[in-house]
């Protein structure tokens, strides 16, 4: 039997949780758009269900059929789903839509494939995918073998744990694998730190300008774009006003990132921990409700690598790109956001044009 070639034509979905939202869904459902495009899917198609979500599919049985009957009619090959799949539910949606089936887990996943230039970049995606791999598979093989018990011998359990025992030892190998080059990544800033220079850690969301930013203060020309995931492997340079100062650009932020990706992705976190000072960028050209979800959600991030508070400047960028009165409201949520003492680490700027820039090496100055 020929394997089905799929084509790129996309209808996302997400199952609402929060019943009174009216707004901030709509900015995670625009998201997740994004992230198809930039992964060459072309979206022509949306569902939205506002209900408790079923245990076998996500979505409930009419809506699935809604969902199926939009796709047959639109020749869409792909669904992606904002929510996380638990394994039944990705594979009773695969077999009810006869369709390629992801989560936002799988996207990033596939944005991260394209951009990936090295190979710890292709090691840390593998071990991800395998992370969500190893239940599929036993959930898959269990289910096909409590389906066919009847007709099996008892080779039909033992091929079971093969199989699975398999994917356990690739994965036992990456991670070691992995392991080592995060020792080596801890060495090699260990021994920057104890030379005598200090990083600057440049992180917030994808297309707050984080490379514009780095570029203009280290000299560097790095491709900048405003699609996620560009900067996989982080990228140092030294300050052109303090030679013992290094920027690190690193990979940027997206809404609802998954816990499960910086497990993955440990190493990229080494620039956050080991940050003399981090620049976290936050756009100012984006409505005030959007910006107070993305602080919100990256502060809580920071925590979790963990990123020391008092370590942290909140980078307010873009502010050529609005108006006063937004610009206002911005820094007015932020504020509240952040306790009083953390207030003077508020610095609004346009790394684009350069404006307040002077501001912001001062307070780099400062603290060096």
């Amino acid at each position: 039997m020929e394997r089905k070639i799929f084509n790129r034509r996309a209808c996302v979905g997400m199952l609402k949780t929060e019943v009174h939202d009216h707004f901030l869904f709509r900015v995670k459902l625009d998201e997740l758009k994004k992230l198809a495009t930039s992964a060459g899917y072309e979206v022509v198609g949306e569902v939205v269900q506002a209900k408790k979500p079923s245990s076998s599919t996500l979505f409930g049985r009419g809506k699935v059929q809604e969902i199926k009957e939009l796709m047959k009619s639109q020749d869409i090959d792909n669904f992606i789903v904002y929510n996380r799949l638990s394994s039944i539910q990705f594979l009773n949606l695969s077999r009810e839509l006869e369709a390629n089936v992801m989560d936002r887990y799988d996207l990033t996943l596939e944005i991260f494939e394209l951009n990936a230039s090295d190979s710890l970049s292709l090691l840390q995606i593998k071990l991800a995918r395998m992370r969500k791999e190893i239940p599929l598979r036993k959930v898959m093989v269990s289910k096909k073998y409590k389906e066919e018990h009847a007709f099996l011998m008892s080779g039909g359990e033992y091929a079971m744990h093969s199989v699975l025992k398999s994917y356990t030892k690739r994965e036992a190998a990456i991670k070691r694998e992995i392991g080592r080059m995060l020792r080596e990544k801890k060495m090699q800033v260990t021994k920057r730190k104890e030379e005598g220079a200090k990083i600057v850690t440049i992180g917030g969301y994808y297309n707050s300008g984080k490379t514009t930013l780095f570029n203009r203060l280290t000299g560097a020309d790095k491709p900048v774009s405003g699609t996620p995931f560009t900067t996989l492997t982080a990228k140092y340079k030294k300050w052109l006003e303090n030679e013992n100062v290094l920027f690190v650009d690193t990979i940027g932020f997206v809404i609802d990132l998954d816990p499960r990706l910086l497990t993955s992705f440990e190493i990229n976190l080494i620039d956050f921990q080991y940050a003399d000072l981090l620049l976290f960028l936050v756009p100012a050209n984006e409505l005030p409700e959007i910006v107070a979800l993305k602080l919100s959600e990256g502060l809580k991030v920071l925590e979790t690598i963990p990123v020391q508070r008092q370590k942290t400047t909140i980078v307010l960028n873009k502010i050529d790109e609005t108006n006063p009165e937004n610009l206002e409201q911005v820094l007015e949520i932020i504020r509240d956001m952040l306790s009083s003492e953390n207030e003077n680490r508020i610095i609004p700027i346009s790394a684009k044009t350069g404006k307040n820039l002077d501001v912001l090496t001062k307070h780099i100055t400062e603290k060096y």
